[in-house]
């Protein structure tokens, strides 16, 4: 009878109850992993699907805005640099110029002392300047080069 008295007992006390954390720890962990998936699926949905398939490279301008241009050479002081069509060289002594206007010109002197040193042989410095009337007097100056 002890044994059925037992029995009993454990039928008619309630069951010991979880903590909150217990009963729901794999739901929430479960929904929170589903929300990760779903977060990681869009970001890379987004990231992917509005890169083209091919890439084209950019055409970038080349040197041959200068290809039509008039190239003086001095044998004197080595060089030769590149100017446009409608602008005029002349030389006086040991500065070079081109000049498009009163306004707008470029000038090499060499043998200066003046600095800024732009261009250097081993016999000559050469100082760089002009007024700018637009972009053309940088390529001007990038054409420059010394030919020994």
């Amino acid at each position: 009878m002890d044994t059925q008295h037992n029995l009993n007992n454990q039928l008619l006390q309630p069951p010991t109850q979880k903590s909150w954390l217990a009963r729901h720890f794999l739901t929430e962990l479960l929904g929170l992993m589903l929300a990760a998936a779903v977060i990681a699926g869009i970001y890379y949905w987004q990231t992917t699907s509005n890169l083209p398939s091919t890439f084209d490279l950019p055409k970038h301008k080349s040197q041959d805005s200068t290809a039509t241009w008039k190239t003086y050479t001095n044998i004197k002081y080595n060089f030769e640099i590149k100017y446009p069509l409608d602008w005029k060289a002349s030389i006086s002594q040991n500065v070079f110029t081109v000049e498009k206007s009163a306004n707008c010109y470029a000038t090499l002197t060499f043998g200066g002392t003046v600095n800024p040193v732009w261009y250097k042989n081993n016999v000559y410095d050469v100082i760089a300047d002009g007024v700018a009337c637009d972009n053309t007097l940088n390529q001007i100056f990038a054409t420059f080069k010394f030919t020994k």
